[in-house]
Parts: C-alpha cells; sequence; structure tokens
C-alpha cells in the first residue's frame, strides 16, 4: 500500500498556501522535488483552485490515452515544449504553475531565462520530504521511477535561494 501524497495534516496548509498564492502577483509558481514527493498532485490542487495554469515536461510523455512512456532521448525536447507552452500562456495573461524535478539550479534557471522571468515575479516551492529516503518516494512515484534514479537525484540536488520548502 502506498502512502498518499499529502499526509491529513498537510491538507489545510495546502488549502492555506493556495488561497494566499491566488492573491499575489507572481507571474509563474516552481514546484520542485524528486519524483513521487507530490509535485503534480500539489501543481494540480492549485490549478484546480484557480491559482494557475499547471505544466510539466512529462506531459510530452504521455500519449492520446494518457499512457506515460518516458524516453530520454526526448528529455530535452520535453522541456523545451514545456517552456514553449508556458511562454504562451504567459503571453496570455495567465499565471503558471510549472512542477519538474528541477534538482540542479541551472534546470530553474533555464526555465527562468527562456521566460524571461526573475524574482520576485516567481515563487520557488521545494516539496522535497525531509526524512524520506529514495525507496520511500520510489514508492510513491506514478511514473516507476527506481529508487537508484532517485538517490541520483537526491546527491546532486541543490538548494534555490528564496524558496519555500513545503514540507520541513
Amino acid at each position: 500500500m502506498t502512502r498518499s501524497p499529502f499526509r491529513p495534516d498537510e491538507i489545510k496548509p495546502v488549502a492555506k498556501l493556495a488561497a494566499e498564492i491566488i492573491d499575489e502577483s507572481y507571474d509563474a509558481i516552481f514546484i520542485r522535488g524528486p519524483q513521487g514527493c507530490g509535485k503534480s498532485t500539489l501543481a494540480n490542487y492549485l490549478a484546480r483552485f484557480g491559482v494557475g495554469v499547471h505544466l510539466e515536461s512529462d506531459d510530452y510523455f504521455l500519449d492520446e490515452r494518457g499512457r506515460y512512456t518516458f524516453d530520454p532521448r526526448f528529455h530535452r525536447d520535453a522541456h523545451t515544449e514545456c517552456m514553449e507552452s508556458a511562454a504562451r500562456w504567459l503571453r496570455n495573461g495567465s499565471r503558471v504553475i510549472i512542477s519538474n524535478t528541477f534538482s540542479r539550479g541551472w534546470e530553474l534557471q533555464d526555465y527562468l531565462d527562456h521566460l524571461g522571468l526573475d524574482l520576485p515575479a516567481v515563487m520557488v516551492l521545494n516539496c522535497t520530504r525531509h526524512g524520506w529516503t529514495a525507496d520511500d518516494y520510489a514508492a510513491q512515484t506514478i511514473h516507476s521511477v527506481p529508487a537508484a534514479a532517485i538517490q541520483n537525484l537526491l546527491n546532486r540536488w541543490e538548494e534555490w535561494e528564496g524558496e519555500i520548502n513545503l514540507w520541513s
């Protein structure tokens, strides 16, 4: 049995966060963390709450029936498409919520540069769960990412100055 991405004691803080974000002037919200930490769940919740449009590079790997098949040869293409989609939404006056692992600073900076954004126009949420191991994340991910791959991501993890650690 797998754990829910949000524990019961986390629901109220997430709802409060959504209510606070909706009144702020952020152009973009970036949600980062390892696979299985609840990034997509949080982004979908915020989008349903009316905070913005949810985008992620994983969408590139969904077929017409919604099945996910990752192919590392197209990893860069997936991010390029995600950035282009975000740029279109921003040009149309929408706020975007982008959830990707963003394990290293340059990955997030690449999006900021492409979109012409900088602080304070963005909010960065870190969904890394303190005390969780790669095995914990692997048990939660819907993409069957092995614990060893998640451990590699955790080993190269870089903090982002000004990010909000959601679960700390």
